[in-house]
C-alpha cells in the first residue's frame, strides 16, 4: 500500500478519534495531579501497545504476502493445467500451463464459460462433475 494512502488513512483516523473524544471528554479542571499522571501513564502504555500491535500487523502482512506469492507460484508454474471455475462455469483464473496446453494466452479464457471449450460430444461427461464438486466442495 502506498505511503501517501497510509498517511491519508492515519489522518482520517486521527480526525475521527478526536471527534469521538470531544463527545466523550469530561471536565479535566477538577482532576488531581495524581489522576492526570495516571492518565499520562495509561496513554504511554497504550501507545506502546499500539506500536507493538502495529509491528505485529506489519509482520503478518509480510507473511501473508509471502504465502500469496508462494501460492501464485505454485498455481502458475505447476506442471499441470489449472482452470479455476466459479459456480456458473465461468473461468476466473488459468495458470500458465493451461494456457500452454490449450495454445492460447490466459486472457482468452478468463470470464468465459468453460463449457464453451468442451467438445459437445463430451458435454454429458463434464456437466455432472461441477454439480458433484459443488455438493462436496468448500
Amino acid at each position: 500500500m502506498p505511503r501517501k494512502n497510509n498517511d491519508s488513512k492515519s489522518k482520517e483516523l486521527r480526525k475521527r478519534a478526536e471527534e469521538m473524544l470531544l463527545h466523550k471528554q469530561g471536565d479535566t479542571a477538577g482532576r488531581s495531579i495524581a489522576d492526570l499522571e495516571h492518565l499520562i501513564h495509561d496513554l504511554d502504555v497504550h501507545q506502546i501497545e499500539l506500536e507493538v500491535q502495529n509491528e505485529e500487523l506489519q509482520e503478518t502482512q509480510l507473511e501473508l504476502k509471502q504465502v500469496k506469492d508462494d501460492y501464485a507460484d505454485l498455481y502458475d508454474f505447476a506442471p499441470v493445467g489449472y482452470l479455476s471455475i466459479d459456480r456458473n462455469n465461468i473461468i476466473v483464473k488459468a495458470n500458465l500451463m493451461a494456457a500452454q496446453l490449450l495454445g492460447a494466452a490466459r486472457k482468452v479464457f478468463l470470464r468465459r464459460r468453460f463449457t464453451g471449450f468442451i467438445d459437445p460430444a463430451s458435454m454429458d461427461v463434464y456437466l455432472p462433475a461441477p454439480q458433484e464438486g459443488a455438493r462436496h466442495g468448500p
